[in-house]
């Protein structure tokens, strides 16, 4: 679906970010809260479409806001950072869901997406560049 409707993302960079972060909110509120086993499989399966239309938006972006020459260099820097949060966030995480439950663990990851919404709304210009075909 994403690669279908790509040309809307790509014309919408930032608001693309700022649906699909709302969207993932929502979704991890309802599969951290729900204790029903196929409304949580249903979360999943749903959970991976705005993540994904993020993911390509964030991309873009990088792609339009780097020189050819550095994509390389950024790329790597971007996957160590995500890399190194993950792991850093897994321990956290893990230690949050063994001190306080499953359910307050999400309850926090839907604080840290809203608390990412809000920076992304605060630095909105930043994510309002041209799609890549006319910066060529």
């Amino acid at each position: 679906m994403i690669y279908r409707y790509s040309h809307l993302i790509e014309r919408n960079l930032g608001k693309t970010i700022l649906w699909s972060t709302c969207c993932l909110i929502v979704i991890t509120f309802l599969f951290g809260t729900t204790s029903t086993p196929w409304f949580a499989l249903l979360c999943s399966f749903l959970f991976g479409l705005p993540q994904m239309a993020r993911d390509v938006a964030e991309t873009t972006i990088i792609q339009g806001s780097a020189r050819e020459q550095l994509l390389a260099k950024v790329y790597s820097a971007r996957s160590t950072l995500i890399f190194g949060a993950f792991g850093l966030s897994s321990l956290i995480m893990g230690g949050i869901t063994e001190k306080w439950g499953v359910r307050i663990t999400f309850i926090i990851a839907t604080i840290l997406f809203v608390c990412s919404f809000v920076l992304a709304i605060i630095k909105r210009r930043a994510l309002m560049i041209k799609p890549i075909e006319h910066l060529q």
